[in-house]
């Protein structure tokens, strides 16, 4: 790399070596801190770098409500000795519109908003143009908001306003992030019963429309049904086992009835074994919990055969 930009024809000069080394010695990446405020008609945007005990060079690429554009990577080089930018909008910028730091996280950082700049990002995502911010950005968005708010530096109202948008969500790259969360929210149980009911209502409030939209049937590729999808991608396919998963884990009634309605519909069917493998451990472990003695029982002798 150091050879090709010494044969370049560039103006300036500078150490490759000197700019990668930092990143290799360190184990902790930086933080973005990001604070947006209007003063004499310009919006301004304090960009400053901290969690980095070295500097380091770091590319600090940003796109905007009012002109979107997560393809282009427009933005600064911040390099030592420097820990601080600050940007200028005017025209056709206002102080509602928001601006969107790490373009489909090119760079190696976090990005902390103020709270105002938090809300206007969330209030963007719950409506219909919520595409419009790249899908690697609404995966960041979330993934440095829940981080962000276990280290106490935003406030949890926060987390759960900027995820209520999942509910139209139906990529796996964006939703990834929080399954996580609801991974470790699962180990809620020990706590109190007040405390579990909460976060139930809201990991369910997210999940539930999404099950509703992409469905619990994904289908055997023998299965002859009209009722299947001709073709799914085996992302969404993912999604809709995780989905499945914690809606049941959560305690959702819809999920655990259509667990329960797959369960009797294979125990019917079992010389045509239309159940997919990655599937049958919910079907069983989810439908027991609202199936009568007779499935119960059936479960039971089938048990005993292939012990």
């Amino acid at each position: 790399m150091q050879a090709a930009h010494n044969e370049a024809v560039v103006t300036g000069q500078f150490n490759i070596t000197g700019m990668i080394e930092p990143w290799i010695k360190q184990y902790h990446y930086p933080v973005l801190n990001v604070m947006q405020y209007s003063e004499y008609y310009t919006i301004l945007v304090n960009v400053s770098i901290h969690n980095t005990p070295e500097a380091r060079w770091i590319p600090v690429t940003y796109t905007t409500q009012p002109d979107i554009n997560f393809n282009t990577l427009v933005g600064r080089l911040l390099q030592p000795p420097v820990s601080y930018l600050q940007f200028g909008f005017n025209a056709n910028y206002s102080a509602d519109d928001w601006i969107i730091f790490n373009i489909q996280q090119i760079g190696y950082y976090r990005v902390n908003y103020d709270d105002k700049s938090w809300t206007r990002i969330a209030r963007f995502l719950s409506s219909e143009n919520y595409a419009e911010i790249h899908v690697l950005n609404r995966a960041q968005i979330i993934d440095d908001a829940f981080h962000f708010m276990m280290s106490g530096k935003i406030n949890s109202s926060i987390f759960w306003e900027l995820t209520s948008y999942l509910s139209q969500e139906t990529d796996y790259v964006a939703w990834y992030p929080m399954l996580k969360v609801i991974e470790r929210m699962s180990y809620i149980y020990p706590f109190p019963e007040s405390q579990q009911f909460k976060i139930k209502e809201m990991v369910l409030s997210r999940l539930v429309p999404l099950l509703r939209k992409i469905g619990y049937k994904e289908c055997h590729p023998d299965e002859n049904n009209e009722e299947c999808p001709k073709e799914e991608n085996h992302l969404l396919k993912s999604l809709r086992q995780e989905a499945a998963k914690w809606a049941c884990v959560f305690g959702d009634v819809d999920c655990r009835r259509e667990a329960n309605a797959k369960l009797r519909s294979h125990l019917l069917n079992l010389a045509i074994d239309y159940s997919l493998p990655w599937w049958r451990k919910w079907t069983f472990c989810h439908g027991l919990l609202t199936a009568d003695n007779v499935t119960i029982n059936k479960v039971y002798d089938l048990s005993l055969i292939h012990i």
